[in-house]
């Protein structure tokens, strides 16, 4: 049975965007009062049959269908430091945000994904986004929240936006979706790192080091997987890093071997041969270190030592 919402200042339908991407969601109306951005809107879903809606403020919510979730982006300009920031003074934008409140007054949907400029945190040293957790405290919602960029998920731009996820407690227990690893902090990541960097050059045996990403997630409490973005922004940190020589993530691990510089094997014994080519993955651990002989070698011995 699909999800169904109700898109409030809907644009052209980004959330819906998503929504649909996923699957498993059905829109049974929308919202929009620029006439250009509803034109596109209708170009771009089959709004056939959708109720529509120009002003939030004319919605009766008593004669609206059942619905599971509410999302939408309520007006960012009376909230962005880029305009005046009246706030809850703007009584044309900056109230909007009641209009969601009032409709879920009643229609009680389990659900709530809204989105704003993250001015909305600081507006008003803070008693702005206050007010908006009180209003949705009383009507029984729980909340997340956080500050999300479009760059750290393979979008071509730097744009910041607070998302806010309310879920209706009598309905839902618990904290239902969190997104503690959906934007890492930068510091964590460095931390990671720098922790896989150390256990490569310092705890490593012939140079090669593999961590398991539950052994991180054990550390760190982070979830990494080989397709997710924490391990693209892990792998680009670390693939920076002048310590590592080659480094490979798996399904379930990263493997990586340290720079010839940072190898204290290599660097303990100056003729070892891989002092000077450095070690690689694809090398035998077990007899990765090749001395050559103290004493005269044969055309044959140099040929096998650097077929190695």
């Amino acid at each position: 049975m699909p999800i169904r919402f109700l898109d409030m200042f809907a644009g052209i339908g980004g959330f819906r965007s998503g929504l649909e991407r996923l699957g498993g969601f059905e829109c049974v109306g929308y919202c929009e009062i620029d006439k250009y951005a509803k034109q596109a809107y209708d170009a771009m879903y089959p709004t056939k049959g959708e109720l529509y809606f120009a002003d939030a403020r004319t919605i009766d919510p008593y004669t609206l269908p059942d619905i599971d979730l509410i999302c939408g982006g309520f007006p960012c300009q009376s909230f962005s430091i880029a305009g005046l920031r009246r706030g809850f003074q703007d009584d044309t934008r900056g109230t909007l945000f009641f209009e969601i409140a009032r409709i879920a007054a009643v229609k009680r949907p389990p659900f709530l994904l809204l989105e704003n400029v993250p001015g909305l945190l600081s507006h008003d040293k803070g008693r702005t986004f206050a007010t908006i957790l009180g209003a949705l405290d009383e009507l029984g919602y729980d909340v997340s929240w956080q500050i999300l960029n479009s760059k750290d998920f393979g979008v071509p731009q730097s744009r910041k936006r607070v998302y806010i996820v309310g879920y209706l407690r009598e309905r839902c227990f618990g904290e239902i979706l969190s997104f503690t690893n959906a934007n890492m902090d930068k510091n964590k990541i460095k931390r990671l790192a720098d922790y896989a960097v150390r256990q490569c050059c310092d705890n490593s045996e012939n140079c090669y080091w593999s961590v398991s990403y539950d052994e991180l997630y054990h550390h760190f409490g982070v979830e990494i997987t080989d397709i997710n973005e924490s391990a693209k922004l892990l792998e680009k940190e670390l693939r920076q890093r002048e310590e590592i020589n080659e480094l490979i993530m798996t399904e379930d691990a990263i493997e990586m071997t340290c720079h010839l510089r940072y190898c204290p094997q290599c660097q303990s014994d100056p003729v070892s041969l891989f002092s000077v080519l450095g070690c690689n993955l694809y090398d035998d651990h077990k007899t990765a270190h090749y001395h050559e002989p103290a004493n005269e070698s044969s055309d044959e011995d140099e040929t096998q030592a650097l077929s190695m």
